[in-house]
């Protein structure tokens, strides 16, 4: 995937999938890591994830809860065995798919979804057979040189970043249809994390965007973007009603809860985090 036009489209789609318009805020919310949401919190929010497929019209995730924000993956915490995660596991999005079934998903929450692609499941084929491929880690993710990259380099890098999470789930994620597994935006959220800690970083990155759109044309924040809004229009998460919390490990736990739709289920126990490792990461840099 490009991400020159891809950061602010999917901006778009969780400002659509939000029910909020920019520039409307009177609250402004808190996107967390899904580990860092109860176990209740997790399930309310996977069910409202449901009930936007099973409604007869298009709804928004806060049309059916208000108080629902939609959550991130960082799977850097996840590097070494990330298909080993709660994340993926039958309690929440479920894991590799069934080889002898289409690589159908046959557990998680989503095993019965029905995507709109003509296939009657949700597909994944784990690179490494029954496993996924090792993903960056959390210390070669905050190694990269952000600071010091413009946005074309910061495009590259994040494009390297988050290629082995696409291709270690596999079958539909590596295709223009990766957005029919609903863990499409719980990557993605990650990814709209990453840039919007990168705006962060100086006042001209917060407003810094260009490249070319798929057209070849080149882009520019007056670019109209799907369900009717402007690049320009996603430029910051605060006019989208939302910011990020960050994640250090915390609330991590070593097995997975119950397998359940109910939210009355007891949590999984927690462990500390584990010490951050120290790879490193390089990538070439270019002064913002």
């Amino acid at each position: 995937m490009q991400f020159n036009n891809a950061f602010a489209l999917v901006g778009a789609l969780l400002l659509a999938a939000s029910g909020v318009q920019a520039d409307t805020c009177t609250t402004v919310g808190q996107r967390r890591e899904f580990r860092q949401l109860t176990h209740t919190e997790r399930l309310t929010f996977l069910n409202a994830v449901k009930a936007l497929q099973a409604g007869p019209v298009r709804k928004s995730l806060q049309a059916i809860d208000p108080s629902i924000m939609h959550p991130y993956w960082d799977w850097a915490y996840d590097y070494r065995l990330p298909d080993d995660s709660i994340i993926l596991s039958p309690a929440y999005y479920g894991g590799n798919g069934n080889p002898n079934n289409n690589q159908c998903v046959p557990d998680g929450v989503f095993a019965d979804w029905k995507p709109n692609n003509g296939k009657d499941c949700i597909g994944r084929r784990f690179s490494n057979g029954n496993h996924m491929q090792i993903v960056i880690s959390w210390g070669e993710l905050r190694s990269v040189p952000f600071a010091n990259l413009n946005y074309q380099s910061f495009n590259t890098a994040i494009e390297r970043v988050v290629r082995p999470v696409e291709v270690g789930i596999g079958d539909q994620f590596t295709l223009n249809r990766s957005a029919d597994d609903p863990i499409f935006f719980l990557h993605h959220a990650f990814v709209d994390k990453l840039w919007a800690d990168w705006q962060k970083m100086s006042a001209s990155k917060a407003t810094s965007y260009g490249g070319s759109n798929y057209d070849g044309q080149p882009a520019t924040q007056t670019d109209v973007l799907g369900y009717g809004y402007k690049v320009e229009d996603v430029m910051d998460t605060r006019n989208l009603c939302y910011t990020y919390v960050d994640y250090n490990g915390e609330n991590n736990p070593t097995t997975a809860p119950p397998t359940t739709n109910s939210p009355t289920t007891t949590p999984p126990t927690t462990t500390p985090p584990t010490t951050t490792p120290t790879d490193s990461y390089s990538t070439t840099s270019t002064s913002s």
